[in-house]
């Protein structure tokens, strides 16, 4: 009975033994497969990672080749920049938009060459619709215009719808205006006398002068409808004299201007003209002066009031300089209370100067207190006494003088002029009134006698 359990259990244990063998085989057999599948397919991993690395190096080169090259670089980052756009704004690159478009050019097409326009719009404004894309591009473009076209039409006045063209498919145009009375006339012609206009002046050294050009036609044909004939004032050859330095010669257009001043669309016969410009520079060296302005402190006065520059060049016409005896500048002594220095102040030009060698001085402006003197015996003189008659009156008055503290210690009654003017006066007795003058602009003169002397001429 021991040795048919012994028996038994032997059994069950090399049953066990085999069933266990069996399972660790089926177990390692699924591994082993894979294994053998991995051992398989590794050649062909190889084989695609090394093609993976090649397209990889040949990106890279291709990549490093156009950074190093700046126009590749450019047209790289243009593309990039279209995808990120349209990735980014790719829902509305389609959408519908607006845009407006101003001071765009009407043109006429198909006018009989022996009719003449008037009433045509120079501009009208467009209002554009499309989507962003095409709208874009069409106003970058700006291949699109806007026209009349008389084709058909003759003498009369017409109401003409303003049209557009050049633009692309998907973009619509609304125009304003949108239409126009206009009005066909035969063409006329007539002569106009020729006188001439300078242009860009201000672009010109203002040392130079313009002598008035000579022309090579006095008279030119004007060719337009019989309206814009009527309107025409003056019919010029414009001349530019931009930067001009030396006499010149040079061919000019020639325009038709209304009264005020608006260029006329005529045909000119001829179109241009010969044009001959002498440039001139006449100079001439003038004292640099300065005018007080305001009123200083009633207990202040200017002893000295010195320009950094004393001298300078004035330039312009001839006969417009011989009348300059100086230039000023003006400085506002209302606010001055003591000893300064004044920068920058503007040259005054007189009527008819073009420039100066200068455009501003320094002031040196010296301020002491004010006091006053009375003179006794001031003498009066006669002027214009051309006939050389004998003048009887009482030749001394009393006048005050007042100024810097300096000046009234160093006073001289010769700073003083009083005077009567008998010009014209025939004999008899008058009274005439007594002018005073200082030769000291910085002093000040009263006259504390009568205004007027009882003269007699004889």
């Amino acid at each position: 009975m021991a040795d048919e359990k012994k028996d038994k259990k032997t059994s069950e244990g090399s049953t066990d033994f085999f069933l266990n063998f069996m399972k660790k085989r089926r177990e390692q057999e699924p591994k082993k497969e894979e294994s053998q599948e991995k051992e398989k397919r590794a050649p062909l991993k190889n084989t695609v990672l090394d093609s993976v690395y090649a397209i990889i190096d040949a990106i890279n080169h291709v990549i490093e080749g156009i950074l190093m090259d700046d126009r590749k670089s450019k047209w790289l980052s243009l593309v990039m920049a279209a995808i990120l756009f349209i990735t980014v704004n790719g829902s509305s690159i389609t959408a519908t938009t607006e845009r407006t478009v101003e001071d765009v050019p009407v043109s006429i097409v198909n006018l009989d060459e022996n009719y003449a326009v008037t009433g045509m719009p120079d501009k009208v404004t467009l209002k554009l619709t499309g989507n962003v894309v095409n709208l874009q591009s069409a106003v970058y473009k700006g291949d699109y215009s806007a026209y009349i076209d008389f084709n058909g039409y003759s003498e009369g006045t017409y109401t003409m719808d303003i049209k557009v063209k050049g633009l692309s498919g998907g973009i619509t145009a609304v125009v304003s205006p949108g239409s126009a009375s206009v009005t066909l006339s035969p063409k006329e012609s007539r002569v106009f006398a020729l006188s001439y206009k300078y242009i860009n002046e201000d672009q010109k050294d203002a040392k130079y002068v313009l002598e008035p050009p000579v022309l090579s036609k006095s008279e030119v044909t004007v060719t337009a409808g019989r309206e814009t004939l009527d309107a025409i004032k003056y019919v010029q050859a414009v001349i530019d004299v931009k930067q001009v330095n030396a006499s010149f010669t040079q061919k000019a257009t020639v325009k038709a201007f209304d009264e005020y001043n608006n260029e006329l669309t005529v045909d000119v016969e001829p179109a241009t003209v010969d044009v001959s410009v002498s440039v001139t520079s006449s100079s001439q060296q003038v004292p640099v002066k300065v005018n007080r302005v305001g009123t200083m402190d009633d207990s202040l006065a200017i002893a000295s009031i010195t320009p950094s520059v004393t001298t300078a060049m004035i330039y312009g016409a001839k006969e417009n300089l011989e009348n300059v005896k100086a230039i000023y500048a003006s400085v506002d002594v209302s606010q001055i209370y003591e000893n300064k220095e004044v920068y920058g102040i503007p040259i005054e030009l007189p009527s008819g100067v073009n420039s100066a060698s200068i455009d501003t001085i320094n002031v040196s402006i010296v301020v002491e207190n004010r006091i006053s003197k009375t003179i006794n015996d001031a003498e009066i003189k006669v002027l214009n006494n051309t006939a050389n008659r004998k003048v009887d009156f009482n030749s001394v008055i009393t006048v005050s003088v007042s100024g810097a503290a300096s000046k009234i210690y160093a006073l001289d009654s010769s700073v003083i002029q009083a005077t009567i003017d008998i010009n014209g006066l025939e004999p008899g007795e008058y009274e005439i009134p007594v002018t005073l003058k200082s030769t000291d602009s910085l002093l000040d003169i009263t006259l504390l006698s009568e205004e007027k002397v009882k003269v007699k001429i004889e």
